[in-house]
């Protein structure tokens, strides 16, 4: 498998994702690798980036017409958003869906195995799990190696992914009982109240 994605280290280029491709490779039998090159600054614009803003676009569209209450609102929006060929596909997760990454991350020593910043891609395998092939720039023709350094007394098997929620995450009693005022004043419709009650 190959990735691309621009270099944001906040979103994809951290230990998270390297952590989590190193489990995908162990656990999952048809991964044999995973590679993920990260677009040159300047040069990021990709079609993920396209999608979002004809997403943006149909949300600033349908904002004209009237407030958005819910975020099934959101999703509907982003499912029409595509006005020619394939239509997007939305998939909507509960709490339970969620798993703990941070946990994988963990598993090996915090001791810095390279620069993550300086790096253009990076590539995980199921025969060498522990080690992590990188390169700093595509002219590059070889690989450069580091090993992943396992954590005094943590354990060797893959499995044991946990999830990241076990019930239902709660937003602050203040901001529920603004909204709540919200709908007693109709300025959120009643219609909405059991999602606001729910929360």
């Amino acid at each position: 498998m190959i990735f691309y994605s621009d270099n944001c280290c906040g979103q994809q280029k951290n230990k998270y994702i390297r952590a989590l491709y190193v489990y995908a490779v162990q656990v999952l039998p048809n991964i044999k690798s995973i590679t993920h090159k990260f677009l040159v600054k300047g040069h990021s614009q990709n079609e993920n980036g396209a999608a979002h803003s004809v997403i943006e676009r149909e949300i600033k569209k349908a904002l004209l017409s009237g407030p958005i209450f819910v975020p099934s609102q959101y999703a509907q929006l982003m499912r029409s958003a595509k006005k020619r060929g394939k239509k997007y596909d939305v998939i909507e997760l509960s709490h339970a869906e969620f798993l703990n990454v941070k946990i994988l991350t963990e598993r090996t020593s915090n001791k810095r195995i390279f620069k993550i910043a300086e790096i253009a891609q990076f590539k995980v395998t199921k025969d060498k799990p522990q080690t992590v092939f990188f390169k700093t720039s595509f002219g590059e023709d070889n690989w450069e190696e580091a090993t992943l350094q396992p954590r005094r007394g943590s354990a060797s098997d893959p499995s044991g992914l946990q999830k990241l929620f076990k019930t239902r995450q709660q937003i602050d009693s203040r901001k529920k009982e603004s909204f709540l005022k919200l709908i007693e004043k109709n300025i959120i419709p009643k219609v909405y109240e059991p999602f606001y009650k729910a929360l």
